[in-house]
């Protein structure tokens, strides 16, 4: 790593740089053998550009923090020294409208409440908020606007006024602010184990609270700040601690306007990151995305993924092994597609330090691009991340290198870089004709700010039932394209097309055929079941189920009602009480056999009722209707020729049944 040497800031301030604004961007001049040559600062696939050569004395030196953007679109900051004693400045770089910048103090620390090396925040009036480490414990402060480019300092938290620092000591890191204006951050040291905490405040000062004071078992020593999720989650990091004194990574969970439980997310052991010093990245989808300046090799990117359960899962994004990066100090930032960009202190091929960024490959893994390189004349050694820009682009700060070798500031523009393909396997449901359109595009898109792309597939599609491989193919309008490949299922899910017969009314004799004609989209065979179920009523009502089935098991039903008429038609009834009813399932062969049997008429009718194949209703009315109508089933009154005891003697007295079934007096 470089260090901040006065004879390094010597060899580095000899050379010199002309901006000539936004079309030609930035050019570095240095002296080659023999000619003057110029190298533009566009590398890789962004355009570089140094806003801000810091000369190391009044106008500031050594920023350790990024920017932030106001709303104005200018840009705010802080150095570590520099200024009128050198111990430090808040600046401000307004654009000049020509693509340049100017820079002014906003305020001048001098002394006590000197030295901030955190960025600073703005609220919605416009005021800034920061902190400083020291001397002394540091301070927490806040710059009021009064116009014209004038700020009001005022100190809302003394970390110096107690002894033994109970609410903390040096605020390494900056502040947040959540939606109801309180502020929220960490001291390095202090507290109740001197380990360091996490504080609240109002904006005015008042209401300060520590949160959590640092065990050392459960953390130590916070060095990022902290982030805050919709519900009032707090997260953040340690870089001591734990059971190997690698680091922590922790949330707090509200229980009330103070109140947190506070639990560890994970120990870092070292072989998986070590000495987490920035803060977090919080995801949409609710994953933590930090960076570890030590372990694997050169640091890490990781992630930690909830599991559903309360717990998250620790997963590493990319290992640094110096000449793609070394040492990310300032953690990652993520855009709205879910890449992740960041700094590394040290590395890349001149070991001064890099810009990088992690896209998602194909399968879900992270390709590592390096966007810049520092040379030392445009920057050395950032400490901090990036700020994102509203413009699309990104800002950041160089701790170190340009020509006094006091640190930079500079802004990333994007360019030729190559568009993402995004990818998602897919299941669609087939459609009329056993085929779905189907696109498999998960969110493709271009960094580069401006840029468009166009999507294909091959095969293009409609896609067959089953399992298709498919690439999609994402070109942006300068050319450059990515491909991936995922697969579209195409499934059954249609019913075959069966409509039920109509219901039938029938004469007593065989029940008609089933209706078995039935299409489906995707199968040229599908079959038809069926099952009669049978009403103890008279008629006798037959409920005829169907079912068609397609190969894919996709079913459909329904139900036909087939009434069959009586034993007796209305003019065969003689006498005027005697009426059976069939039960389901009987026919009228089947009373001609019991008949036929040698009983005789009027014993064969005993017969068939004892034998529980039908019922005997004593009126006309109650035909159809099972009103009145008695079960003679297994009766031995009947099937012992007493039915004369049974009192229906009369009932069928002179009647007589003809082979045919008509009937006869």
């Amino acid at each position: 790593m470089k260090t901040n040497s006065t004879s390094q800031r010597r060899a580095l301030s000899g050379s010199a740089m002309t901006h000539f604004g936004v079309e030609l961007k930035c050019w570095i001049a240095l002296l080659c053998v023999g000619s003057l040559c110029s190298i533009p600062c566009a590398l890789g696939q962004a355009t570089f550009e140094v806003l801000k050569f810091f000369g190391g004395s009044g106008d500031g030196a050594d920023p350790w923090a990024t920017v932030m953007q106001g709303s104005n679109g200018a840009l705010y900051g802080t150095t570590a020294h520099g200024g009128s004693s050198n111990d430090g400045t808040v600046f401000k770089l307004t654009p000049d409208g020509s693509g340049g910048y100017s820079h002014s103090v906003l305020k001048d620390f001098i002394g006590y409440g000197s030295g901030s090396v955190a960025g600073v925040i703005q609220d919605d009036a416009g005021a800034l908020y920061g902190t400083t480490v020291g001397p002394g414990g540091g301070t927490v402060f806040k710059l009021t606007p009064n116009g014209a480019d004038t700020y009001s300092h005022s100190i809302l938290k003394n970390f110096n006024g107690t002894a033994g620092y109970p609410d903390g000591s040096n605020p390494y890191a900056g502040l947040i602010l959540d939606n109801a204006g309180a502020l929220f951050g960490t001291t390095r040291w202090g507290g109740s184990s001197a380990l360091g905490t996490v504080f609240k405040l109002t904006p005015d000062g008042s209401g300060f609270t520590v949160l959590k004071s640092f065990t050392g078992s459960d953390g130590a020593n916070p060095d990022g700040g902290v982030v805050l999720d919709s519900a009032g989650t707090i997260y953040g990091t340690t870089v001591l601690g734990g059971p190997s004194n690698h680091g922590a990574a922790f949330k707090l969970g509200p229980e009330g306007p103070s109140s947190y439980t506070y639990s560890v997310l994970k120990y870092f052991n070292g072989s998986d990151g070590a000495h987490p010093v920035a803060s977090f990245a919080l995801g949409a989808d609710g994953s933590l995305y930090g960076t570890t300046v030590f372990g694997g090799n050169g640091g890490n990117v990781f992630k930690l993924t909830p599991d559903g359960s309360g717990g998250y899962v620790h997963s590493v994004l990319k290992n640094f092994h110096g000449p793609d990066g070394a040492f990310p100090y300032g953690g990652v930032i993520q855009d709205s597609h879910g890449a992740l960009y960041g700094t590394t202190r040290s590395g890349g091929s001149t070991d001064y330090g890099t810009v990088f960024r992690l896209t998602q490959d194909c399968t879900g893994g992270y390709i590592h691009t390096v966007l810049k390189t520092f040379n030392g004349s445009d920057g050395a050694n950032p400490f901090a991340g990036l700020a994102p820009g509203s413009d699309g682009t990104f800002y950041g700060t160089t701790q170190q290198g340009g020509d006094a070798n006091a640190g930079t500031v500079f802004r990333l523009i994007l360019v030729g870089s190559p568009p993402v393909t995004r990818r998602k396997d897919v299941v669609v449901p087939a459609g009329p004709d056993c085929s779905a359109d189907a696109s498999i595009d998960d969110g493709s898109y271009d960094p580069d700010p401006g840029d468009t792309i166009t999507l294909s597939q091959s095969p293009a599609g409609p896609y067959p039932l089953g399992e298709t491989a498919v690439t999609l193919t994402v070109i942006d309008n300068h050319g450059a394209s990515s491909q991936c490949t995922a697969t579209v299922t195409v499934i059954d899910k249609t019913p075959p097309n069966y409509s039920c017969p109509p219901d039938v009314t029938v004469a007593f004799t065989a029940l008609p055929p089933p209706f078995t004609t039935v299409t489906d989209n995707c199968d040229p065979n599908p079959t038809v079941t069926f099952v009669d179920a049978t009403a103890d009523v008279c008629p006798m009502i037959v409920t005829r189920s169907y079912t068609a089935t397609d190969a894919s098991g996709n079913v459909t039903t329904c139900q036909q009602l087939i009434t069959v008429n009586n034993l007796f038609a209305e003019d065969s009834i003689i006498w005027h009480q005697p009426l059976i009813c069939l039960r389901p399932g009987f026919w009228w062969e089947q009373v001609q056999n019991e008949i036929v049997d040698g009983l005789g008429v009027l014993q064969g009718f005993v017969e068939f009722l004892a034998r529980g194949h039908g019922l005997l209703c004593p009126a006309r009315i109650a035909k159809c209707r099972n009103v009145g109508c008695q079960d003679f089933s297994g009766s031995l009154e009947l099937r012992e020729s007493g039915f004369q005891r049974s009192g229906l003697i009369h009932q069928f007295a002179e009647i007589g049944v003809q082979a045919n079934g008509s009937s006869r007096a």
